[in-house]
């Protein structure tokens, strides 16, 4: 049993640097399909394609954080009226959308994309997190299982000398 607990332990230490670099890579396969999709989405609808799925807070007032759209191209001289953030998370993936009421030269206001501080969509840095530090705590554990079980030969000869 004890020498079990040692290789799963030994398995898990191999997991908790496999696993992380793993959900790494397959969160840039997800940001680099998608982000090109959302982009395209903005600049031909003022939406990205995935709209639907995110959680919006209230407007707020003036710019904020935000600059003009690096994606659709505005007048130098629009001025943001009123912006809010949007989010939705994946399981290694999260989204981030800010959008604007745009005051147009014209007159006219114009809802759309707005340049934030947070890319667009990037990593979950808590499931990286997690994917570094589950495999290893549970690694940890089965080492401290291990170490402290007795083997059977410990166990046999206590029980010779006792009897």
């Amino acid at each position: 049993m004890q020498r079990l607990l040692h290789r799963l332990a030994i398995f898990f230490v191999i997991a908790s640097v496999a696993t992380p670099v793993l959900a790494w890579f397959l969160g840039w396969v997800v940001i680099l399909g998608a982000g090109g999709g959302e982009y395209h989405a903005i600049h031909d609808s003022d939406q990205p394609a995935s709209y639907k799925l995110l959680t919006f807070g209230a407007w707020q007032t003036g710019g904020g954080p935000c600059s003009l759209s690096h994606i659709q191209t505005l007048p130098r001289d629009t001025e943001i009226i009123e912006h809010r953030v949007g989010n939705a998370s994946g399981i290694i993936t999260k989204m981030v959308y800010y959008e604007a009421k745009y005051q147009m030269p014209d007159g006219t206001v114009r809802v759309t994309h707005a340049s934030g501080p947070i890319p667009l969509i990037s990593h979950r840095k808590d499931t990286l997190i997690f994917c570094i530090l589950g495999p290893a705590l549970f690694a940890a554990s089965l080492f401290f299982a291990s170490s402290h079980m007795k083997s059977r030969n410990d166990t046999a000869s206590t029980f010779i000398v006792h009897a």
